[in-house]
């Protein structure tokens, strides 16, 4: 746990990390498998295509899972984390976990961005890089303000 003085003091509400992952980890694993198990049943099952399938198409699909993923976390996190949390303490500690969400999600578009390759960013991922979320707390302004 990243617990510090200051800023960070609002964070002992992450205290509640053991019980929304058990909750949420299950919850937005089995909706992923299940949204990827209706995209390869909805598709045309012809036997005699051959895919070729390069790394970067394996890397695409595995980062769109990670997206999709992350988006289901974090509205799965939310209302477990203000139950368990004062309503100021929760509201910091949810906006932590959507600064980090968000900065790695920029992360992932500047590769994209750098390597050329901006058209096969996932969708899930440029809806979490589009998502822009605000904070009053001024070092996770910083953190956001940074990554853009």
């Amino acid at each position: 746990m990243f617990i510090t003085d200051g800023n960070m003091t609002d964070a002992k509400c992450f205290e509640t990390e053991p019980i929304t992952f058990l909750k949420c980890d299950h919850e937005c694993h089995d909706e992923i498998v299940r949204a990827d198990q209706l995209k390869l049943n909805s598709r045309n099952n012809n036997q005699n295509q051959i895919f070729v399938s390069s790394e970067l198409s394996t890397y695409e699909t595995e980062l769109d899972k990670l997206c999709r993923f992350q988006t289901c976390y974090m509205k799965c996190m939310a209302p477990v984390v203000k139950e368990m949390c004062g309503e100021e303490e929760a509201k910091h500690s949810i906006e932590i976990v959507e600064a980090y969400v968000q900065w790695h999600a920029n992360d992932i578009s500047d590769w994209h961005a750098i390597t050329g390759n901006d058209e096969t960013l996932p969708k899930s991922c440029q809806t979490l890089v589009n998502a822009n979320q605000k904070s009053d707390d001024p070092v996770l302004q910083l953190i956001g303000d940074a990554a853009i």
